[in-house]
């Protein structure tokens, strides 16, 4: 079997690595090599926008459920059973804010949320609250802080909010 082998578009002879293995060819390597393959690739795509959309939708349709397992054993260690058993727990909904999937347009599905120090599932969460504790980086002491700044604003304690009004002309 020869070492190198001659591309049918660039008529280049290269070694027979630069070829793309192909099962169907007697020599089990693409006719074109792997640098015409992709200018082929490309120029076929542009060709073919809608068919190559179509068909890409389709592959995500159709796997969906088997990347949602893929993800939730990987990155939490929990099935797909115990996700759908903890959003029963739940009743749907998110454990802080109490939002629904359904009633949220944005919202797809809840998302897992855990300790990032032990990996511990905590419970499912809608995006915003599960970005809202990520940015308060899981801190309690922050959280408490936070709650009592909304109950009282610096500007309500003092009387700044007077001054503030009065600087802005209202």
């Amino acid at each position: 079997m020869p070492d190198e082998k001659r591309c049918t578009i660039c008529l280049c002879v290269l070694p027979l690595a630069a070829f793309h293995k192909h099962p169907k060819t007697r020599d089990r390597r693409s006719p074109r090599c792997a640098k015409c393959s992709c200018v082929y690739a490309r120029q076929y795509d542009l060709a073919n926008r809608d068919k190559v959309r179509a068909r890409a939708k389709a592959y995500q349709v159709r796997t969906r459920e088997r990347r949602l397992d893929r993800n939730l054993r990987i990155n939490y260690g929990i099935t797909r059973e115990d996700y759908l058993a903890l959003e029963d727990s739940q009743f749907g909904r998110c454990a802080i804010c109490d939002g629904t999937p359904i009633a949220d347009k944005r919202m797809t599905h809840l998302k897992v949320d855990h300790d990032h120090h032990t990996g511990v599932v905590r419970g499912l969460l809608c995006g915003y609250c599960n970005v809202a504790i990520g940015i308060f980086d899981d801190s309690q002491e922050i959280l408490i802080r936070a709650a009592r700044y909304l109950a009282a604003p610096p500007a309500q304690r003092t009387d700044c909010q007077s001054d503030l009004r009065a600087a802005v002309g209202r």
